[in-house]
Order: C-alpha cells, then structure tokens, then sequence
C-alpha cells in the first residue's frame, strides 16, 4: 500500500503541470462571470446548470491527464470525452456523492443535535418549508462546528472515493478513441485500501488546518452582490482543492492501470493452466491482436 502511495505523490506533480492550463482557463472564465455577471436572474440558474458538468469536466480532465502520463491511453476524441464527461456526472460523480451522503448526514445530524438541537430544528425547518430567505444567516451559525463537520464528510467523501476511484479510471479511459470497452461496475472497488487511506491523506488531515483557519475569518465575508473577488483564505482553499484533484486523479489513473495488469496476469494465469505456460505468452499476445483488430473494426 505505501508503494501505491509514493506513485501517487510522484504522478500528482506531472498530472498538475499537464492541468495547468485547464486551471487557468476554468479560473478565468469562472472569474469573469462572478465579477461581470450581475443580475442574481441570470446568475443562479447558470450556476446551477453550469456548476456540476464544469466540474466533472474538471475532474475527467485530470484522472485523463494521470493516464495519458502513464501511457495508459491516448488523445480522446471530442465526442467519445463529451459522452464520458455526461456518463461521469451522471454515475460515477452521483454514485460517490449518494455513498459519502448516506454516511455523513446521519453523523452530521448526530453531531449537531449533541452540540446545538435548536440549529438542528432550524435547519430541518429551512430545507422542509423550502424557505432560503434566511439561509445565509443559518447556515452561518454552523461557523463554531465546522471542524466537526468537516471531519465527518472528508472522511465519508475518502471512503466513497476509495470505492469508486477505479471505476473513475475506467470512465476516463473510455474517453480515449480507440480503447477496450469497460461494463460501466468495472473497477469499483479496486485498490480501495489505498485510494481511501489517499483521501485520509488529503481530505481528511488537510481539512484540520483549514477549518480553523477559516473558522475565525467567516465573520469577514460578506456575501453581497455583486459577488466580490476572492479573499486571501478562498484563494487558499482553492489552490488546495486544485492540488487536492491533480492527487486524487492521479490515484484513480493508477488504480486503473493496476486494475488493468491484475486482468490480465489473472488471464494469464488461466491459460498457462489450461495450455502450459510454453504457449501462453503466444496465444495471449495472439488474444490481444485480435481483440484489438476486433475493436477498430468495430469502431
């Protein structure tokens, strides 16, 4: 497992520099639309539409660059990346948030109702009636248990992670335009001691520092409109959630790839003990070609 860890931390350098000009693109497009953009009319409903494919576009982009960098695929074509970013989104990205709700909101509630029943009542209250008037000034009481809070769904976000991480491999390598077709459960589960104990590592640890450090500074911010460019601590917070990315995609490229060499060690391993190991290099490289052939004709 620590093998799988130092791979990782030596990837996430090269996944990062292949990602910078995505970041600042995204950054500056982001940018201009939060400073120009003022009629909340126009904002919010671009926001919401706009703010999950933007980010599984993100996070497709970096599991991509982690396999390109491992030579594990090549160029995806626009169309097959624009149906795997939606396919993303819509399984992989779902799935991981579902498993890290279902296990962080029962401890949230429990917690809040230990510390604080009456932000608890209120919050219940808020989210059933659907009144957002007064949700800044609600949501802002979570401000001394945050800590708390964070703890839950960085470590409930680690294991989800740790389940999914390969099959997010899969789906970026499906993106490539010539590659081996995956059933879309290929993948989950594999290699999640290690991708779990990678977002212990950079989910969970990080989000200690973070939490006080932005606990005594969330009575500065002021939410107004229009929105103001980003503080000191956003900025932080960012350029760690973009270092936190390039490590965890780097995981899930590793993951995959690794799944992929069990596959076919495993593959191996059945024909030496069907035909002997003196025609399974052979047959399987002749398996591999045909395979291949298969593939491109198909395509």
């Amino acid at each position: 497992m620590l093998w799988f860890q130092l791979r990782v931390l030596g990837l996430a350098p090269l996944v990062f520099i292949r990602m910078i000009p995505v970041f600042l693109v995204a950054g500056f497009a982001v940018y201009l639309f939060v400073t120009r953009v003022e009629n909340p009319v126009i904002f919010w409903p671009v926001i919401l539409g706009f703010y999950p494919p933007f980010l599984a576009f993100l996070a497709l982009s970096a599991v991509r660059a982690g396999l390109v960098t491992l030579r594990a695929t090549g160029a995806p074509s626009l169309q097959s990346l624009y149906q795997m970013m939606w396919y993303f989104l819509r399984f992989n990205a779902n799935l991981s948030i579902g498993l890290s709700a279902l296990a962080a909101l029962p401890f949230s509630a429990y917690v809040l109702r230990t510390l604080d029943p009456e932000l608890l009542q209120e919050i219940f209250d808020m989210i059933t009636s659907f009144d957002l008037s007064d949700a800044q000034r609600t949501f802002g009481k979570l401000a001394p248990y945050t800590l708390p809070l964070a703890l839950i769904w960085t470590t409930s976000l680690s294991i989800a992670f740790g389940i999914t991480g390969g099959a997010m491999g899969s789906t970026a390598a499906s993106a490539a335009g010539r590659t081996e077709a995956h059933d879309r459960f290929w993948g989950y589960g594999r290699d999640m001691p290690g991708l779990t104990l990678l977002g212990l590592l950079v989910l969970v640890l990080p989000s200690i520092p973070v939490s006080l450090y932005l606990v005594p500074r969330l009575g500065e911010v002021e939410i107004a409109w229009p929105l103001t460019p980003a503080t000191e601590a956003l900025t932080i917070i960012l350029a760690y959630l973009g270092g936190a990315l390039c490590v965890l995609a780097s995981g899930a490229a590793l993951a995959y790839v690794r799944g992929k060499e069990e596959d076919v060690r495993r593959h191996v391993e059945e024909v030496e003990d069907m035909i002997g190991p003196q025609h399974a290099g052979t047959d399987i490289r002749a398996l591999r070609e045909a395979r291949q052939a298969r593939n491109h004709i198909s395509r």
